[in-house]
């Protein structure tokens, strides 16, 4: 029961840590940014990577061992589906990380020039997207949890 409460416990602090992450990414992203402020979106975008692993190993513990069991994971709609979700979020977060990494790279060169992210308006709008779809996935956890299903 410890294992189950601590694993849980780490699974929701590190789901937290995303929408951290993701608030800061968008409130940081503009169309003219520096050497510094690129780094430090590449920074928030790393933890970001390390949460959603946290997320995705603490969430495959409860489901295989701490949880109720494959079977009821595997036969609960709101289950498929917010695990769907997360993978489409988890995609989705391919395009700011990218695009972060290569212009950190090419800023690299002179740091102290500020550059052109000309990327902003659609990577504020993934980023968005990533939230919005992450504020439905706790209430499919919910309804999953107390054994609600379609």
């Amino acid at each position: 029961m410890l294992s189950l409460s601590v694993n849980t416990y780490f699974h929701l602090l590190f789901v937290i840590v995303i929408f951290c992450c993701l608030i800061m990414e968008i409130i940081l992203v503009k169309e003219k940014m520096s050497y510094d402020e690129i780094n430090k979106l590449s920074k928030i975008d790393g933890l970001y990577g390390f949460a959603a692993i946290v997320v995705v190993v603490t969430g495959l513990l409860n489901w295989m061992k701490f949880g109720k069991g494959v079977e009821y994971y595997n036969s609960n709609t709101f289950f498929i589906v917010k695990f769907s979700l997360f993978v489409l979020v988890g995609l989705l977060s391919l395009y700011p990380t990218i695009l972060f990494l290569k212009t950190k790279r090419r800023l690299n060169k002179d740091q102290s020039a500020e550059m052109e992210f000309s990327a902003a308006p659609r990577v504020k709008k993934v980023i968005a997207i990533e939230l919005a779809i992450m504020t439905i996935i706790p209430l499919l956890a919910e309804l999953m949890a107390n054994g609600i299903d379609i």
